[in-house]
């Protein structure tokens, strides 16, 4: 059964600045281009299932579709939802398997009918230790034996990285939200409307040279802003 969504990530999702955020298949940006890779480095072949949780308007969930995958997104937000599945019927030679609103920490898939979970927003949202737990036992449930688990996270440390490059650094609100993060992990944007841009917030071929280079160095994952662990139940 879903639970509410925090109002204040509502809030935040009503902007309709998400189903932008990842650039499109036109100009995606280096988020969007890295998980690509990563995705099809670890997935499982087509056909497989795969099932996309807190998959926003299917901004991975619709080019895996492309590819051949079974793909069942699930969201939070029914606008995003609704948004999923209109893009999903203009590509109605590979559109999504389905497209439902749920929860991450109360799928309604059955145990062991999936191949894939993506868990590559969700654990950004849940803040309490136990709902990120009970997301993850969640994925796990679903997947069969020798499915594969992607799990995207934000460091405790982005946000004071964010504030250097950018400048936010001096802004009085963006400094008490960085003191909040490093104190507990939670990275709290008490107004994402007045502040959208402090949400749980290059050159593109040379940036992802660069990372392919360190990206098995253990010593710079702690400086890593966003990490994807892939797991294999």
């Amino acid at each position: 059964m879903a639970e509410p969504l925090d109002p204040r990530i509502a809030a935040h999702y009503a902007l309709g600045e998400e189903s932008a955020r990842l650039g499109g298949d036109a100009a995606p940006t280096l988020e969007a281009i890295r998980t690509r890779v990563l995705l099809a480095r670890h997935l499982p072949d087509p056909p497989a299932v795969v099932m996309d949780v807190g998959g926003a308007s299917g901004g991975y969930a619709l080019p895996l579709a492309q590819r051949g995958y079974a793909v069942h997104l699930v969201d939070p937000w029914p606008r995003h939802v609704e948004t999923a599945a209109q893009r999903s019927a203009a590509q109605p030679e590979t559109p999504l398997a389905s497209a439902k609103v749920g929860d991450a920490r109360h799928l309604a898939a059955a145990e062991g009918s999936v191949d894939a979970v993506l868990l590559l927003g969700p654990l950004y949202h849940l803040v309490d230790v136990a709902d990120r737990a009970a997301a993850l036992a969640e994925a796990l449930r679903v997947l069969r034996p020798g499915g594969v688990l992607f799990a995207a996270a934000i460091s405790r440390f982005a946000s004071t990285y964010d504030g250097v490059r950018s400048g936010f650094v001096a802004d009085p609100y963006f400094e008490a939200l960085v003191e909040g993060v490093l104190t507990d992990g939670v990275h709290r944007n008490l107004d994402p409307v007045a502040h959208p841009q402090f949400f749980t917030l290059a050159k593109r071929a040379a940036s992802l040279r660069a990372i392919a280079r360190v990206e098995r160095e253990p010593s710079l994952l702690g400086a890593s802003s966003h990490l994807m662990g892939v797991g294999i139940r």
